[in-house]
């Protein structure tokens, strides 16, 4: 890729080119008659390592075939090079020709180097043709260029020089390195080999085959075979970097000082890497290379070259700077760079253009990969939504210009290299992507991703042109609705510009009139507009969303005048070009436009979405400026932003209001800002000026865009805001907002600190962001005469004015004046009359008014002769202030005169009370019908974020700072409830939704209607504290879960507690449906299966199980309805509910619970009102008897297991079910069975996505039989644990799951069912059905496994057997541990990433605590090493974790100090727990567990010692039995230690700790008192144990020994 952007695809057109006698060029280009097949190349640099020099010598043998007979010379490219040698081989390897240097000929416009021959080519016998030769290191970009970098030198080095040689061979710049065909046409293979000095190593596209000593500290790296590819994808480099990774396979190379700074791009390659392996159907080793290599490059002028298996890119983007480079914006730009260039190693590299006229090819495929890839990847980014305003809008506004061309040019019109470097500009990516995307979603995803695949595979090595890619393209084009699509490809590809839709509705609103025009800025400036466009049409409307289908409902044939739409019911508005998929703009006449101004004014902006908001916004503003409407329509559509919230609308008005703002004069400026203002003040209130814990990326954008703006143009509230928090907070704003807030804070209080920053930054980049910031003040002279005028950098000169005016557009005339006070002397400090020239003309862009036109003359005037002839570019600018002055008066006289009318009718309403008593009745609205248990009402003197008559969140005013999450949250729960049920919160009775924090609340939440409590923890984020992943998962779930309730309970109640799973359920249910629709990230479908689902499975596998229903009568005193307020009701209700909705559809469950609430709004029921609901909408197939279903999981106890055995043919499966149960002898029922939905998948058949039942298992039927055409391998029942049931797989079944999960990607099986088969596994073990030895052969697979959900089914499972492991067993369990756990023990480590996911950081806790806990090595070393060298917190989800494996080395020490410090007491408890780890347990216990004055602290201590440490539990147990009696007056009575000990014998493993406690029990009987019962029955579940892990666990140990 070149300039600031990459490339992607690649043409072809075999180049046809008529020949004259034995000549084989025409122009600039080679013929088609002569191919190389490889090339031979050696290049040596001098061989000083201290001064390599600025020269070359190399040597090329070309192994190359003619399809002609009788040529007579050979004809390739060449630039600069010396060649002292020329011979040429025949087929047999003998010399066929010595050619003299004289006698080659050689053009040097052209750059074609012709070899005569005195004997003609035999067609296709391959000849080698040899060149000896030298050539120049250049110091630009181009060919084999060097880097000098300066190293400060340490301790044992000196400081010294350190040279850097790489190369940049696109488009064109391979010839100056070494003879070749140069075009991308003429692929073949390259071995290279470098010589280089001591003190260097070179690495090169291919994996290092060798290196050779040549004596005199010189050596040779010679290097694999590439596969076919262009030359310009040859690469090398010459350095002594330092690689992350494994340079045989992948690694990012940079500097050795900047190894640390490379981890985020070296986890993000592997990412990007992985995600197109699998997108494409060859991955990347498969393409031919298997050496992926990233090198960063200082002061490289383009960002990325997509070199095969050798990228280069710009130093600043491989190399993350804490502090510096590491903000959103910077790792964004990271990621997608990263995407990019990968993209070109299918799109350029395997599949590569034939000529670089439809250079789009490359670089439309590269961007739009580059977005769908990273979006996958970090969806936080929503680069889906980016796209559309900073790649779409964007070059809509080039491609309206005269200066426009087609994305397609003819091959004859590229010829020189100026030709190709026109194409390296923004045009061919921006258009290219936009249209690549319309295809993409005209056609849909999955044909999209079939054709570009096919395409891949066949034209693998080849060369091809945009015919080609049509091609694949029609093969899987849907064929309905018709398209011509050869005109379709054209219209975009060959044809210059893009169409707008003109949409006019009739007066009875019932049909839509479409016209289409080409689009232009101005249609006098000589562009064709008579151009018409084949256009893909998607609408919506507000009778029917459609917004997530971009499928088009036809297509606009450029042959025709109008497209008419009809609609049987009249509507209010439509939305045309649905998330601006196609490239296209819409003018919605006045009618439609009005309404779609209210449509998007409601709450949510009636399901618009942000990317067809940002649509409306860009394209009204391009309308006005094209003259097509007035800009007072543009402005008044936009005080709908009032209400707006999100990133990409506003970023759309933004660019267009500063458009505007630039043509306004200093006058009128105060009436704009205070338009902006009043549209601002709701998004300005809830972002503020100063970062927040829980901003997403978008928040963060969208903050530097509303500071940016409102403190320019003098908002007072940013401007005060600024100065409060400048003036407060020492602290670096991040790195995306730093300059932005810096820039504000100049212009308030702060020049004198940035100047202070400024003067003592080291880091250039830094330095000149800072000179950027102090260059915003307002006092502008000052600013202007002590440092700018005495900056001895000119661009700091022209940077400090251009930012004093920029920033400041209201003082640009008093800056001018300045200027103009001696801009001779000024010129004189720049250098040369020019640097001025180019800032004044540049500065008059700004010029609004006469005043400053006139001033602008007077100067030119007075100092043209000092200017000479350059004078003529100021001329031509004045020429050019005078028409915008012109526009302006035509353009903006409205906007003007409604700007000042608006903003003078602005006014201020205060009110207020006063009370002349100290004593107050507060009255409040009648609340909707409910029950008695939702009455609420709180008395406090609690502070409201919010607004306390709609929505706030009440806390005390000294916790107000810490409510923005769950208020955020808050807001974006309602919202997603409001778009879900067809009743709103508001239109179910209630306007007012308060959440109130409660402290020290016992309950988590309490859904009262319209006050809802919750624990002060759950709604107060203390930063540092309560503000990880782990706590902002369990707020936004328990907020879901109370907002759930009303709908669930309060509005439709249930009849009697004795139904309480139709509240629970239900609650819990949607708390993870919404909660997982809003954070994805936090993979709420995954985690329900093993934190709810199968938590419950073990409730509700024992004889203390009941229904979910019980009848009325047996509830009926206040602990009948406590006993029902636990976990089963939530748990069980939720997987109950969730498997009718996933057996009978998302859509038709929908449906249901839309029709029950409707119906019973304000009323009450019971199951069968919701059974009658589900019945209506159940698909009639496949049969079920629906009352028996409902009835097995509701009235009747338990749940099934589904035994599952194979036939010898492997064709057929034959299912059995029972009741499972932990212990059939319990007296549990064991002869229930239930109606279960049969799901399934095969490696035949990969249905994992398909929850529709195949069939459902009748109660009354003994077995169930599905047969298969063709042998299976495996098969996996109850897709996604969707159903409420286990799976045994008999063993033939079970080693191949085994043999499925342990190849790439698992198979395909999804997390939830890697999952499901542990978990299963580990209890058909607890329960004696199966052998442990089973399990843990099975778990094997998991050296493969990095998913957060498998391991956590695994370690529940592995801690319940570690639990009954004794002390001499444990060691070859923790060996067990290391070996499965190696690889994604490797993954994670025990330091948190910047590109961690949520999952990993749950995933990690879980290792570090169990891998620590049992003694592993690495764990413990890693935990010590990090501890010791980072005195930072770990995240608040990970501290207890990794402080606890610190506190077993050597961390107990400064654990103890941080212990004694903290002021807040839930880190005091943390920390307590964690330093009660340590293995130093006697020495913790004499002096701490035993002086704490605090009796939890004495009990906790105990407690965390042996359970952290199960090897020490024996002698930790006789520490205690010295002297018993007195540890119990420690704690108060002998309650408190007979509890204490009765929970440790629990995790008794040995006689001998059997011994000791009966020992322990009969000496101190006494002291017990008849406490002592609690003991004996401890003491006999201790010797049941010994007994069951006996039976059970013998195999496993011998295996676990064997292993």
């Amino acid at each position: 890729m070149k300039g600031s952007i990459v490339g992607l695809w690649l043409l072809t057109a075999v180049i046809k080119l008529n020949l004259i006698a034995n000549s084989e060029i025409v122009g600039y280009r080679l013929s088609s008659y002569i191919h190389p097949s490889f090339y031979n190349l050696s290049i040596n640099i001098q061989d000083d390592a201290s001064n390599p020099g600025t020269t070359f010598n190399g040597e090329v043998a070309i192994t190359l075939q003619s399809n002609q007979s009788n040529l007579l010379e050979i004809t390739l490219h060449n630039r600069l090079l010396n060649i002292t040698r020329c011979l040429l081989y025949n087929k047999d390897g003998r010399l066929q020709q010595d050619i003299a240097a004289g006698q080659l000929r050689y053009n040097n416009e052209t750059e074609l180097l012709t070899v005569p021959l005195l004997q003609p080519l035999i067609a296709n016998a391959n000849y080698t043709l040899y060149f000896k030769y030298s050539g120049k290191v250049k110091s630009d970009t181009l060919g084999l260029f060097s880097k000098e970098n300066w190293n400060a030198g340490n301790s044992s080095t000196r400081a010294h020089k350190e040279f850097l040689f790489l190369t940049q061979f696109e488009s064109i710049d391979a010839r100056f390195v070494f003879p070749c065909f140069d075009e991308p046409a003429f692929k073949a293979k390259f071995q290279l080999h470098i010589g280089r000095p001591s003190g260097y190593y070179a690495v090169s596209n291919t994996r290092l085959m060798k290196t050779t000593n040549e004596g005199k500290n010189y050596f040779v790296d010679h290097f694999e075979v590439t596969p076919t590819m262009s030359t310009y994808l040859v690469a090398f480099l010459i350095s002594n970097y330092q690689a992350r990774g494994n340079i045989s396979d992948f690694a990012v190379l940079s500097s050795p000082e900047h190894y640390n700074k490379t981890e985020f791009s070296y986890n993000v390659g592997k990412r990007v890497v992985a995600a197109f392996n699998e997108l494409f159907p060859i991955s990347y080793k498969q393409l031919g290379n298997d050496v992926l290599l990233f090198a960063s490059v200082p002061s490289f002028d383009i960002v990325g070259m997509e070199n095969w298996g050798l990228i280069f890119y710009s130093e600043e983007l491989l190399v993350q700077k804490p502090g510096y480079t590491d903000g959103f914006v910077h790792k964004e730009f990271t990621c997608r760079m990263i995407a990019h260039e990968m993209a070109h190693m299918w799109f350029g590299n395997s599949v590569t253009l034939s000529w670089w006229s439809h250079f789009w090819l490359n670089a439309g495929f590269a961007r739009l990969y580059e977005i769908l890839v990273t979006h996958q990847l970090y969806p936080e980014y929503h680069l889906d939504q980016q796209f559309v305003i900073h790649h779409l809008q964007t070059i809509f506004d080039e491609d309206a210009m005269n200066s426009s061309h087609p994305l397609s040019s003819s091959e004859s019109s590229i010829q020189t290299e100026s030709d190709v470097e026109e194409l390296f500009v923004s045009f061919s990516y921006e258009k290219g992507a936009s249209i690549i995307r319309m295809w993409r979603n005209a056609m849909g995803a999955v044909n999209f991703d079939n054709s570009i695949n096919s395409y891949l595979k066949q034209y693998h090595l080849k060369n091809t042109n945009p015919s080609d890619l049509f091609a694949h393209l029609k093969q899987n084009w849907p064929a309905q609705p018709e398209v011509d699509l050869d005109t379709f490809f054209s219209d975009f590809t060959e044809q210059v510009g893009y169409p707008m839709v003109i949409v006019n509705i009739t007066q009875d609103n019932q049909k839509i009139i479409l016209r289409q025009k080409r689009f232009l800025y101005n249609y006098e400036d000589g562009s064709d507009a008579t151009l018409r466009y084949t256009i893909p049409i998607t609408f919506a409307t507000n009778v029917k969303n459609t917004f997530y289908n971009p499928t088009p409902y036809t297509y606009f044939d450029k042959n025709k005048t109008t497209v008419e739409i009809f609609f049987k019911e009249p509507i209010e508005w439509i939305i045309l070009n649905l998330k601006q998929t196609s490239y296209y703009r819409v003018l919605y006449d006045k009618p439609i436009l009005a309404q779609l101004k209210l449509a998007i004014s409601k709450n949510e902006h009636s399901s618009i979405p942000v990317e067809n908001r940002a649509q409306i916004i860009d394209d009204l503003f391009n309308f006005a400026l094209a003259g097509m409407i007035d800009y007072v329509d543009v402005f008044e559509f936009l005080e709908y932003l009032k209400n707006e919230f999100d990133y990409a609308p506003w970023y759309a008005a933004y660019r267009g209001l500063l458009g505007v703002s630039q043509r306004l004069t200093p006058h009128q400026l105060p009436y704009f800002g205070k338009y902006l203002n009043n549209i601002t003040s709701a998004v300005f209130a809830k972002l503020t000026v100063k970062s927040n814990s829980d901003d997403t990326v978008m928040d963060v954008y969208n903050r530097q865009l509303q500071v940016s703006l409102l403190c320019k143009y003098q908002n007072t509230e940013c401007n005060n805001q600024v100065k409060l928090h400048f003036e407060a907070d020492l602290e670096k704003p991040s790195p995306d907002y730093r300059e932005t807030f810096y820039c504000a804070a100049a212009r308030t209080t702060g020049y004198a600190r940035i100047l202070d920053l400024y003067s003592n930054e080291s880091d250039m980049e830094e330095k000149h962001m800072l000179w950027r910031a102090l260059s915003c003040t307002r006092d502008y002279r000052a600013h202007y005469n002590n440092m700018v005028f005495n900056s001895k950098i000119v661009e700091n000169k022209t940077v400090g004015v251009t930012q004093m005016y920029e920033e400041n557009p209201d003082l640009i005339t008093p800056i001018l004046s300045m200027l103009a006070e001696n801009i001779t002397k000024w010129s004189n400090f720049l250098g040369d009359s020019w640097e001025t020239v180019v800032m004044l003309n540049k500065m008059s862009e700004s010029f609004t008014t006469v005043e400053q036109t006139n001033l602008f003359a007077e100067l030119i005037d007075k100092n043209s002769e000092f200017f000479g002839t350059d004078v003529e570019l100021l001329e031509s600018a004045l020429e050019r202030v005078k028409n915008n002055l012109e526009w302006a008066k035509q353009r903006l006289s409205n906007l003007n005169n409604y700007l000042r009318r608006k903003m003078d009718n602005i006014c201020i309403n205060i009110s207020h009370s006063i009370s002349a008593k100290n004593y107050f009745v507060d009255h409040f609205d009648v609340t909707p019908i409910m029950s008695t248990y939702l009455v609420a009402f709180l008395i406090s003197n609690y502070q409201a974020r919010g607004n306390i008559s709609d929505f706030a969140v009440l806390s005390l005013p000294e916790h107000y700072n810490k409510t923005e999450f769950s208020y955020n949250v808050g807001k974006r729960v309602v919202a997603a409830f409001n778009e879900l049920f067809p009743i709103s919160y508001k239109q179910l009775g209630n306007d007012v939704l308060l959440f109130a924090s409660v402290p020290s609340f016992d309950i988590v939440g309490m859904e009262n209607w319209g006050l809802i409590f919750y624990s002060e923890e759950l709604l107060v984020q203390k930063p540092g504290y309560t503000d990880g992943f782990v706590h902002k998962e369990f707020t936004c779930r328990m907020i879901a879960h109370e907002m759930a309730h009303m709908w669930f309970g309060n509005s439709v109640t249930l009849s009697w507690w004795s139904h309480l799973w139709l509240n629970e359920g239900f609650a819990r249910l949607y708390e993870i449906l919404v909660t997982h629709q809003l954070y994805p990230e936090y993979h709420l479908d995954q985690q329900f299966v093993i934190h709810h689902l199968q938590t419950i499975f073990d409730e509700d596998a024992m004889n203390s199980s009941h229904p979910l229903s019980s009848s009325e009568s047996s509830i009926q005193t206040e602990s009948d309805f406590e006993e029902l307020f636990v976990s089963f009701s939530y748990e069980k209700g939720a997987s109950i509910i969730r498997m009718w909705r996933n057996a009978m559809g998302a859509v038709n469950f929908d449906n249901s619970i839309n029709s029950y609430l409707k119906q019973y709004h304000l009323k009450n029921t019971n199951p069968s009102d919701l059974f009658a609901h589900l019945k209506q909408n159940w698909p009639a197939q496949p049969e079920v008897d629906l009352d028996t279903f409902f009835s097995d999981f509701t009235d009747q106890v338990g749940y099934p297991m589904v035994i599952v055995n194979i036939t010898q043919d492997n064709q057929q499966i034959i299912l059995h079910q029972k009741r499972f149960l932990n212990d059939y002898e319990d007296g549990s029922d064991a002869t229930l069975r239930y109606t279960i939905p049969i799901t399934f998948a095969t490696n035949v058949k990969n249905t994992f996505d398909n929850l529709t039942p195949y069939t459902y298992f009748d109660k009354n039927k003994t077995t169930v039989e599905i047969s298969f055409k063709e042998p299976i391998e495996w098969i996996i029942l109850n897709l996604k644990q969707s159903s409420y049931y286990r799976v045994f797989y008999d063993k033939p079944v079970l080693a191949q799951l085994k043999l499925a999960l342990s190849k790439n990607g698992h198979s395909s099986i999804p997390v939830e069912n890697r999952a499901q088969i542990i978990d299963d596994l580990f209890n058909f073990a607890h329960a004696g059905i199966i052998d442990y030895v089973d399990v843990f052969e099975f778990l094997e697979y998991l050296k493969n496994e990095f998913d957060y959900a498998p391991w956590y089914a695994a370690y529940k499972g592995l801690i319940r057997v570690s639990q009954r492991l004794t002390p001499h067993q444990l060691p070859y369990f923790g060996k067990y541990l290391n070996n499965i756990t190696s690889a994604v023990f490797a993954k994670l480590t025990v330091k948190s990433n910047s590109d961690d996911t949520v999952m990993d950081v749950y995933n990690r806790q879980l290792q570090v605590s169990l891998l620590c806990k049992y003694q592993n090595t690495e764990c413990n070393n890693q935990v010590k090493l990090h501890f010791e060298a980072d005195l930072e917190k770990p995240s608040p989800d990970y501290r207890e974790t990794f402080y606890c494996a610190a506190a077993r080395t050597t961390g107990y020490a400064r654990i103890l100090d941080l212990y004694s410090n903290e002021s807040d007491m839930e880190e005091k408890h943390m920390l307590w727990r964690a330093l009660s780890c340590t293995r130093d347990y006697r020495a913790h216990y004499n002096n701490m567990v035993f002086n704490s004055k605090i009796v939890e602290n004495k009990t906790v201590g105990v407690t965390q010692m042996y359970e952290e440490n199960p090897d020490l539990i024996t002698p930790i147990l006789s520490m205690l039995a010295e002297n018993i009696t007195k540890w119990s007056n420690f704690l108060g009575d002998s309650w408190e230690t007979v509890v204490m000990l009765n929970k440790m014998s629990e995790s008794f493993t040995t006689v001998e700790q059997a011994n000791l406690f009966a020992e322990l029990i009969y000496e101190y009987s006494e002291s017990f008192g008849k406490d002592v019962d609690v003991l004996e029955s401890g003491l006999e579940r201790v010797k049941k144990n010994l007994e069951w892990a006996k039976k059970r666990l013998s195999n496993l140990n011998n295996y676990l020994r064997r292993k």
